[in-house]
């Protein structure tokens, strides 16, 4: 019968003479003597981790059909080819931000506590650009601004005519098309094979210009 019969029988017999209660204590107390530990089920399932939400946000508008149609997308003939405003020369008093929101994730700009400068030292940014083929192309310019006060910049090609370039004064990045903001009319340039320049000049301090694209349009 092994080592444990005798204790078996001594528990057997106690519990018969002892109180209810105490008898439904030896049933645990035999149980446990004969089974030994009972093991647990599952157990708990601990925190659940759960899906989360983890919205990244809309990031960087994607390069499409911008905003400022009026007819400048329906002219283009190949897509932009883009240039990053934090990768252009900057002069004057032209400096790189961060934004999560920008198209590389940084954007130029001028202090809007800062006056334009104007001449040799003039603030400028200048984008090298380059063209396989010869024609007539369009200036597209991803910018943002946050009042009508700090809304504008200066645009020419090669140092030639200015155009007053207005931004939309929002707060929101916006790729438009460069237009004369005094008439609309879209501006259109006429590029040999090679490499130009693409010229942004502080005309109001505090717009933001984050890149631009050149494309070509029809004859």
């Amino acid at each position: 019968m092994g080592p444990s019969t005798p204790s078996l029988i001594v528990a057997v017999a106690l519990a018969l003479a002892a109180p209810p209660a105490l008898l439904l204590a030896g049933a645990c107390s035999l149980e446990g003597l004969a089974l030994g530990p009972s093991s647990s089920g599952s157990g708990s399932s601990g925190p659940s981790s759960g899906a989360g939400s983890s919205s990244s946000g809309s990031g960087p508008a994607e390069a499409g059909p911008p905003s400022d149609d009026a007819g400048g997308a329906t002219l283009m003939t190949g897509p932009p080819t883009y240039y990053e405003a934090e990768r252009a020369n900057l002069m004057g008093d032209f400096k790189i931000g961060m934004d999560s929101d920008a198209s590389a994730g940084e954007y130029v700009y001028v202090p809007a506590t800062d006056d334009c400068l104007a001449g040799a030292t003039a603030d400028r940014v200048i984008f090298n650009v380059h063209v396989d083929a010869g024609g007539q192309y369009v200036v597209l310019v991803r910018e943002v601004a946050n009042d009508a006060g700090h809304d504008s910049f200066y645009v020419d090609v090669d140092n030639g005519t200015d155009t007053f370039q207005a931004v939309h004064a929002d707060g929101l990045y916006q790729e438009t098309f460069v237009r004369d903001a005094l008439t609309g009319a879209l501006a259109l340039y006429t590029l040999k094979p090679g490499n130009h320049l693409v010229i942004f000049k502080c005309r109001e301090s505090g717009a933001w210009l984050d890149r631009i694209g050149v494309a070509p349009t029809l004859p």
